[in-house]
């Protein structure tokens, strides 16, 4: 390459980020620009990007021989692990499930079955209305342990907190439902299609990631507002929907209410 800022040669960039294994913000610290501008590059160069959230994790919670120690070996709970790391103890818990140091396999049998029994969960988390705190204290597990199986079991987690979107059955300011096509198939639909990630290109947060941090799956969010799409079919049509992360649709949906939609290649 000649001239010009390092990030637009493609070959160096990769360099950089995929071989070296370093983080966008470490890329950008290194030559001195802002974070965003190597992850718009990575985007341009058709690099894939990790989750953010990944590239902040101390990297001694990544690795898989060291927590097995700490949990299994010495018995650690996550709280003391979280407290080292200066992290959530849900982060903790997070990072167990996905290097498969499951808590469940400190659960006595008994446990273990129920909570890989899809009829005996929903009947527990729908039927009965329990939440998956309350489960996951009977069963003796993580809290995000319950959410896990529960997607595995297909039962859709309850949502609680900042409701946008799927979450919000009324459009914001008004009194009219999102109307026919609007269900939990089209949504899961949407997201299959999406990669069961954060589609907004500087994120990629995934699903599991999401329901550890947040304790529901991803968002699915309206490109068009649906109160400025009066046919209901076009409104909800898989064109006009994305999956996007709880943080990504606060965001979203500031740009929606300026009558932007972000473009995406």
């Amino acid at each position: 390459m000649s001239g010009g800022p390092k990030y637009r040669d493609e070959e160096w960039l990769r360099e950089q980020y995929v071989e070296r294994g370093l983080s966008g913000r470490e890329v950008a610290e290194q030559i001195g620009c802002a974070h965003g501008t190597i992850y718009r590059w990575l985007d341009t160069h058709g690099i894939e990007t990790r989750s953010q959230s990944i590239e902040r994790t101390d990297k001694r919670l990544k690795n898989a021989e060291w927590l097995r120690a700490e949990y299994k070996d010495k018995g650690r709970d996550a709280e003391s692990i979280s407290e080292q790391l200066d992290c959530g103890v849900r982060t903790v818990y997070k990072w167990l499930n996905r290097l498969d140091i499951l808590t469940a396999s400190k659960m006595p049998e008994r446990s273990r079955s129920r909570i890989e029994d899809g009829d005996w969960l929903r009947a527990a988390y729908k039927e009965k209305g329990r939440t998956s705190v309350d489960i996951a204290d009977e069963l003796g597990c993580s809290h995000p342990t319950v959410l896990k199986w529960l997607d595995n079991h297909g039962i859709e987690a309850r949502t609680s907190g900042f409701r946008v979107g799927e979450e919000n059955t009324r459009w914001q300011g008004g009194s009219v439902p999102y109307g026919p096509g609007w269900s939990e198939p089209k949504r899961r639909a949407v997201r299959e299609r999406d990669g069961h990630t954060c589609q907004d290109p500087h994120c990629s947060v995934s699903q599991d990631e999401h329901l550890a941090d947040h304790g529901e799956r991803l968002h699915v969010h309206h490109l068009h507002k649906a109160r400025d799409v009066d046919n209901p079919e076009e409104r909800n049509a898989k064109k006009n929907l994305i999956t996007l992360c709880r943080n990504c649709h606060r965001r979203w949906e500031k740009i929606a209410d300026a009558g932007l939609v972000p473009q995406l290649e």
